[in-house]
C-alpha cells in the first residue's frame, strides 16, 4: 500500500512539472505574440501577407475599427477587455454616443465584446495560472485564494464601474478556479451599470469627463 501510495504520489509530482512547463511554454509563445503584434507591425504584416485569409481577416477588422462602425466598436470592446491592451474604452464608447447610433445597440454591443474578451482572461487564469501561481507562491496560494473568495466578487463588480484595469483581475480569478457563472453574472452587472451611467449622463460626460479622459489618454 505504501508503494502503491509512492507511485502515485511520483506520478501526480510528473504531472505538475508537465503543467509548469506547459504553462510556460503557453506564456512564451503568448509573450512572442504580443510583441510582434503590438510592438512589430512590419514583421506582423509581413507574415500575415503571406497567408491571404489571416490578411483577409486582419484588413477587416482594421477598416471597421477605423471606419468606426458598430462592429467596429465590438472588435475594439473584445481587445479592450484583454488583460495585456491598455485601452480606455469608456472614451472611445462616449465618442460612439456622439454619432448617429442607438444608445441600446452601443450598450449591448460593448457589453458583449467585453464579456468576451474577460471570459479569455478567466480562460487563460484557468488554463495556465493555476500550477503556475502555486509553484511561485507556494503556502500563499492558499491566502491568494481566500483573498479571491472573499474579496473576489467586490473586486469585480466594482472594477467594472469604474475605469479600472480590472482586466488582470480576470486572469487570477481564473487560475484561483473563482466561480465561473458568478464571474461572469457580476462581470456582466458592473459594465451595464457603467455603460447605462455613461448613456443617461452623456452630456454631463461629453462637456466635463471626456476631455479630462481625453487629456490623460495614451491614444
Amino acid at each position: 500500500m505504501y508503494i502503491a501510495s509512492k507511485k502515485s504520489s511520483a506520478k501526480s509530482s510528473v504531472k505538475s512539472k508537465f503543467r509548469i512547463k506547459r504553462g510556460l511554454l503557453i506564456i512564451g509563445c503568448f509573450l512572442v505574440l504580443v510583441y510582434v503584434v503590438f510592438y512589430n507591425k512590419v514583421l506582423l504584416l509581413s507574415m500575415l501577407e503571406k497567408n491571404p485569409q489571416l490578411f483577409a481577416v486582419y484588413e477587416h477588422i482594421a477598416l471597421q475599427i477605423q471606419g468606426r462602425t458598430l462592429l467596429g466598436l465590438g472588435y475594439a470592446s473584445f481587445f479592450g477587455a484583454l488583460f495585456f491592451i491598455t485601452f480606455p474604452m469608456e472614451v472611445l464608447f462616449l465618442y460612439y454616443a456622439t454619432l448617429d447610433y442607438f444608445s441600446l445597440s452601443l450598450v449591448a454591443i460593448v457589453l458583449t465584446g467585453g464579456l468576451m474578451g474577460m471570459t479569455f482572461n478567466y480562460a487563460f487564469g484557468r488554463v495556465v495560472g493555476t500550477n503556475l501561481l502555486k509553484k511561485i507562491l507556494k503556502k500563499n496560494f492558499s491566502t491568494l485564494e481566500w483573498i479571491n473568495e472573499r474579496f473576489g466578487t467586490a473586486f469585480i463588480f466594482i472594477g467594472n464601474i469604474i475605469p479600472s484595469p480590472i482586466e488582470p483581475f480576470g486572469v487570477l480569478l481564473g487560475a484561483t478556479k473563482y466561480p465561473f457563472k458568478k464571474y461572469v453574472l457580476y462581470v456582466f452587472a458592473g459594465r451595464l451599470l457603467k455603460y447605462s451611467f455613461l448613456i443617461l449622463g452623456t452630456d454631463y460626460f461629453l462637456n466635463t469627463v471626456y476631455p479630462a479622459l481625453l487629456a490623460i489618454s495614451p491614444f
